[in-house]
């Protein structure tokens, strides 16, 4: 997690902002934003004919023959212009109270009435923002990039600060949906990227196991000396699950690298030097990657014991065949009748095995070829398989593969999903 103050000139792309001079509050830097959001507010005025009670229009054109705008009323007797005028002095106010003088008078009284779907629209505030063409990483994880707008206190009971800039914070989608309509004001405390400050020690790893054949690394939350600071983290990682999220990302990354590590380290301390390298490529390059990347590197390089320990099973766990080979482009299926050398070929792969575990980079698409040469390899009919490979799958790494069998005619057409594993007999069900 992350300050993205500095941001606001690359989040919109369409104001005239100067930088943040140092001494300058961040309630002036960030005022110098809200005309931008204001005008497009002001263009939300609909324009449509007044009608009387039989339908007829009534003073329904102007002089020159045009519709009248007519200034709609929301459910509880606003119009876009009372709410537009109330906007404008909840953000004064919430610019001069400040955030957290701010939260304790929200708490103390009743949410606001408005009618948020009479001047919220979601496709028009965010063409203000650019998220797609500047790679920005999530503040809130470091994982994805941003492609959405969160709304720091929930518009459905802030309307008011639905459009302020200072209330919208671009994140990854997943951390958007995790976080939902989520009130920071009703729990502990939740990390908002443009007021709080996390160091780097807030987050280290807590286990670097090693399972038969499958790596498993886990993270977790330090002892902080600001304990309110410690709580907003906290309030974060739970609500948006980042230890789990930081865990699986730290194991695809060890699994993109195990090739790399595998071919250019013969020793546990050219494996630290490894890590080393990349830690520093990072700081060099000053990568938008968050805390867990920079921890997993740091961790793995240090002068510990722990970390000595962690090498070890990365080197065991780097010398075990028949893992993940991930490819930085997208992975196809084998088409039918197509050998299994042509598509090994195909992907690069010629490593000389029964069974090849494939994926693209992010591991979201993940295929697994048998070869009938393997042993016990049963057709019982077009619908399941049961196929024996003891020691080398497990159904942690399959649940989610494609798989497909190759026969001395190529392959057979079919995709297959693992529906169980035991004693290394995976049992295969048809794709339908």
């Amino acid at each position: 997690m992350k300050n993205i103050k500095s941001k606001f000139k690359d989040i919109l792309p369409k104001s005239n902002l100067r930088k943040q001079n140092k001494d300058e509050e961040d309630s002036d830097y960030i005022r110098k934003v809200y005309p931008i959001l204001f005008k497009i507010l002001k263009k939300k005025h609909t324009r449509k004919k007044e009608k009387d009670e039989n339908g007829k229009d009534e003073n329904g054109k102007d002089k020159n023959g045009k519709d009248k705008l007519v200034d709609v009323k929301g459910k509880n007797g606003q119009t876009k212009a009372d709410i537009i005028k109330d906007i404008y002095e909840e953000n004064a106010r919430l610019l001069n109270l400040g955030w957290g003088k701010y939260i304790e008078e929200e708490k103390s009284k009743g949410k606001d009435n408005t009618d948020w779907k009479l001047i919220y629209n979601r496709d028009q505030l965010s063409s203000v923002y650019k998220l797609d063409s500047t790679p920005l990483k999530c503040p809130f994880c470091g994982i994805d990039d941003c492609t959405t707008l969160d709304h720091f206190l929930p518009k459905k009971n802030y309307l008011l600060l639905s459009t302020t800039p200072f209330n919208l914070i671009p994140c990854c989608y997943t951390c958007n949906m995790k976080k939902g309509d989520y009130d920071p004001t009703e729990g502990t405390g939740f990390f908002n990227p443009y007021l709080d400050t996390s160091s780097f020690d807030w987050l280290s790893i807590k286990d670097f196991k090693l399972y038969d054949s499958s790596l498993q690394i886990t993270y977790k939350i330090n002892q902080l000396d600001n304990q309110s600071q410690k709580e907003k983290i906290e309030g974060a990682a739970t609500k948006l699950d980042l230890l789990e999220r930081y865990g699986n990302k730290a194991n695809q990354f060890i699994l993109n690298e195990k090739n790399e590590i595998k071919k250019y380290c013969s020793s546990e301390d050219e494996i630290k030097k490894f890590f080393k390298y990349i830690l520093d490529s990072i700081s060099k390059l000053n990568l938008d990657d968050d805390n867990w990347l920079k921890v997993l590197c740091t961790f793995i390089q240090e002068e510990s014991p722990v970390s000595a320990e962690a090498r070890k099973r990365l080197k065991k766990y780097c010398s075990i065949s028949n893992r993940w080979v991930c490819f930085k482009n997208d992975v196809r299926g084998p088409e039918r009748g197509e050998s299994l050398k042509a598509y090994l070929k195909y992907v690069g792969n010629d490593e000389e095995k029964g069974v090849y575990f494939l994926s693209d980079e992010q591991l979201s698409r993940k295929i697994v070829c048998i070869s009938y040469e393997i042993d016990n390899v049963q057709l019982e009919d077009e619908n399941d398989l049961n196929v024996f490979v003891p020691g080398v799958i497990d159904l942690s790494d399959c649940k989610d593969a494609g798989f497909y069998i190759f026969d001395s005619q190529g392959c057979t057409g079919n995709c297959y999903k693992c529906i169980g594993c035991e004693h290394g007999v995976i049992v295969l069900k048809k794709d339908v």
